[in-house]
């Protein structure tokens, strides 16, 4: 097992890509949603800050593989591409 330091405050949520199951997707107290790849879990593919909260609630489309959608602490949601 390799463990990776994946944010600098509490994860809130974690979700599984739907379509490829390959992407993991996290939401943080840091304000930050960072996608892995769980092929190769010690490098994030992408970091994704705009929030001006903690991020509650991450969520992934159904049907379209690199759209995902965030919601933060203080009701802001943002849609975002992978």
């Amino acid at each position: 097992m390799q463990l990776v330091k994946a944010h600098n405050n509490t994860i809130n949520q974690v979700r599984w890509n739907p379509i490829n199951g390959n992407w993991l997707l996290t939401g943080s107290r840091d304000h930050k949603i960072k996608v892995f790849d769980i092929r190769n879990m010690s490098v994030e593919v992408n970091c994704f800050e705009g929030h001006d909260d903690k991020v509650n609630v991450v969520t992934w489309h159904p049907t379209k593989e690199e759209l995902f959608a965030s919601a933060s602490h203080n009701g802001q949601i943002i849609i975002w591409t992978a």
